[in-house]
């Protein structure tokens, strides 16, 4: 069985896009994978034992399209004449996409070719939207329509052959507020990919985290994401030397951390930046906590991030906001502690209740990593992703 993969960009890179892609050669199947790139020198065919990956160039003036590409279009008239091209050299038993903006041209060409088409959404991209800067200032807060993404999901999420979210939460949600029919969607969640590889990273800061209670926050630094209610609980801990928070991650909220930092004159915080991903989860490892601090909205309330699982596989407890999603999990397996989204004295307030009863703190890290080992691993996850081809 021949499967064509949809993705604007960059692969490999996206965790959850990388694995599904073995795991589904592993089960059997080829892959191709179709991406565009925005480097004329990398627009060619690359072989793998599993298929092949077609990259094309897209130019700058038509990319910049791609946020406004259901007023004009010229991104999803590039990608239409690309996707036919690749269809037309080869036999594809279903066309996989994954994400919302590309699903009119997947669905117009699966048509065409009478081809399944499966959508796999790693996010409710029209809720995420409505709290992106560049779509809530000029000239986006114009040219951009929230409504119309919403109202283009609506209708294609109903016309897919199958829709693939990664919680039941979110399952429901679809089920709910756009009608869509139980039996037409699967949930294939972000569960940790054991094991977990720990490349070495400077072993002083490794040995100072693994000192302290260190808290760790790790993904896009950005304040929809709660990391504003995690530095203030560390003003509050500013002179108690047992705590340490530090961040690994990029985006739009760093200028506002550092800010902070020296505006209370904070010793007790690092920010490392970006840093691949083995390296990040030697500096995760030698830390105590793992925080998903972040806030309310559907997006959020409907999904959680790989970084929870891969804090439990390493053996952290957790502190995250009460979105369903990720609450739901913590509370069932009594994995850490929950606090109220966007309450940073909340949030102080479960940081030392955490850690209060060292007893239940150390049952709670080996817990966590039994959980993950026996339960919220990828190869679990990837059964359902397998049932979609193989039923």
């Amino acid at each position: 069985m021949n499967i064509l993969m949809l993705l604007e960009y960059n692969f490999p890179g996206d965790v959850r896009v990388d694995r599904e892609v073995e795991s589904l050669n592993k089960a059997g199947l080829n892959i191709d994978v179709a991406i565009c790139t925005k480097n004329p020198q990398l627009q060619k065919e690359r072989k793998f034992e599993w298929g092949t990956v077609y990259s094309k160039y897209i130019s700058k003036s038509v990319f910049k399209f791609s946020a406004l590409a259901l007023s004009f279009p010229f991104y999803f008239n590039f990608w239409e004449s690309f996707i036919s091209k690749i269809i037309e050299k080869n036999n594809y038993s279903y066309i996989h996409l994954h994400d919302l903006p590309l699903v009119k041209v997947a669905y117009k060409v699966s048509q065409k070719y009478n081809i399944p088409l499966v959508l796999d959404l790693h996010e409710n991209r029209p809720e995420i939207m409505k709290i992106y800067k560049h779509v809530n200032t000029f000239p986006g807060k114009f040219l951009i329509s929230l409504d119309k993404w919403a109202a283009y999901q609506k209708k294609y999420v109903n016309l897919v052959d199958h829709l693939i979210l990664i919680t039941n939460e979110a399952k429901n949600y679809y089920i709910e507020e756009f009608g869509v029919e139980a039996n037409k969607i699967s949930v294939v969640p972000n569960f940790a990919n054991l094991p977990l590889p720990l490349e070495e990273y400077d072993q002083k800061l490794v040995e100072k985290y693994k000192s302290k209670k260190t808290l760790i926050y790790f993904g896009d630094i950005s304040t929809r994401r709660g990391i504003i209610e995690l530095i203030n609980v560390a003003i509050k801990q500013k002179d108690n030397p047992t705590f340490h928070f530090v961040f690994i991650g990029a985006g739009t909220g760093v200028t506002d951390l550092k800010e902070i930092i020296e505006k209370e004159n904070l010793s007790n915080v690092d920010i490392l930046g970006y840093i691949p991903m083995n390296k990040a989860f030697t500096i995760i490892e030698a830390c105590s906590i793992g925080v998903c601090p972040f806030h309310r909205n559907i997006h959020h309330d409907t999904t959680y991030a790989n970084k929870m699982y891969q804090y439990m596989a390493l053996g952290l407890p957790l502190i995250v906001s009460d979105c369903p999603a990720q609450a739901t999990i913590v509370k069932e397996e009594n994995a850490g502690v929950i606090f109220t989204a966007g309450d940073s004295e909340d949030l102080n307030n479960k940081l030392l209740e955490l850690v209060n009863d060292n007893d239940e703190f150390t049952k709670m890290s080996k817990r966590n990593i039994e959980l993950v080992n026996d339960k919220y691993n990828w190869a679990n996850g990837a059964k359902e992703l397998i049932n979609i081809y193989k039923s």
